[in-house]
């Protein structure tokens, strides 16, 4: 008998262990609700999209998943709070593919000056401890692993997250070589949402991953937050301010749109206090221009620019100087 259970855990040692089941992030029927904010001018989030994936496209015989978003909006006041809806319109963003079979996930990216075209690997779950990863600083062109645009990143340790389907993934943890402090991890199955999407959609901000779903089931994060459907659609070609950065105490407000549409505008300071009184307007198809009234003795610094319009929520920042 004693030798029988001797044999029997010699022979359970040498049977394969098996692997945790890979999750993959680029499903169909996910959805993320990305948040952006700003540390230094804002202390909360300020404005947020919904990110999925719908169709594909092929490049070179690859196959590349269409990253698609629609804004969360609120009520159009000050601050940016919740109850949330999600603006009508959906707007393609990316192009992003995942090998299952080396876990990874990588974005095409194409440089509208140069024409330049390139693929970016955004995520690899296959690391192990000690292996240094470069992200990507902005997804907006290639980068080159030998100028600025990367973040070199040393993975010190690998855990394990619960899923709220009760499916279990792994969370990679991260040092940097430069102090890019609010970007530590990313989950498996999840990503990350300065990763996810690229840093600057209208504006110059961060982001931050809200809540995944996975076919309308919550998975991940605080998924209360929208609660409908904003109406009427709307389309916008550009948002400029000119001039930008201004020595005179007055700024104009370009954009062109493809539908006639309501306009807010109000400008605060970096700290999210209203500088001065919301203007109306109504905008028509086509080109568009105002000039926002500002205080006599406005003070030389940094401003935002709040342009409130059907489906989204858009601040650019403006300087004195």
């Amino acid at each position: 008998m004693k030798f029988l259970f001797h044999f029997i855990f010699l022979l359970f040692l040498s049977l394969p262990t098996q692997a945790q089941e890979y999750a993959p992030l680029l499903q169909e029927g996910k959805t993320w609700d990305i948040y952006h904010w700003d540390s230094e001018f804002f202390p909360s989030t300020i404005s947020g999209v919904q990110c999925f994936i719908q169709g594909d496209s092929v490049i070179g015989n690859v196959t590349y998943k269409h990253l698609r978003m629609r804004y969360i909006l609120d009520d159009g006041e000050w601050p940016y709070l919740p109850p949330f809806h999600l603006g009508t319109n959906d707007y393609f963003y990316a192009l992003m593919r995942e090998d299952t079979a080396s876990q990874q996930v990588f974005s095409y990216f194409t440089d509208t000056n140069t024409g330049e075209s390139a693929e970016v690997l955004v995520y690899d779950f296959s690391l192990q401890p000690g292996d240094t990863i470069y992200f990507p600083q902005e997804l907006s062109l290639p980068p080159d692993i030998n100028n600025c645009c990367f973040w070199e990143a040393h993975l010190d340790s690998i855990s394990s997250v619960t899923l709220q389907n009760a499916k279990v993934v792994r969370q990679f943890h991260f040092t940097f070589s430069d102090d890019w402090s609010y970007f530590r991890n990313y989950i498996e199955s999840l990503g990350n949402g300065p990763l996810l999407i690229p840093f600057t959609l209208d504006f110059e901000f961060g982001a931050t991953m809200g809540c995944v779903q996975l076919n309308g089931d919550p998975i991940w994060g605080n998924c209360n937050k929208i609660v409908g459907v904003s109406e009427p659609p709307l389309a916008l070609s550009s948002i400029q301010l000119i001039p930008n950065p201004a020595s005179s105490r007055e700024v104009s407000i370009q954009l062109r749109l493809e539908k006639a549409t309501p306009i807010r505008l109000q400008l605060f300071s970096t700290t999210g206090t209203p500088i001065s009184p919301p203007e109306f307007h109504d905008c028509f198809p086509g080109a568009n221009q105002w000039t926002l009234p500002l205080p006599p003795d406005l003070s030389i610094g940094a401003y935002f620019v709040q342009i409130q319009l059907a489906d989204r929520l858009v601040y650019k920042k403006w300087v004195l100087y």
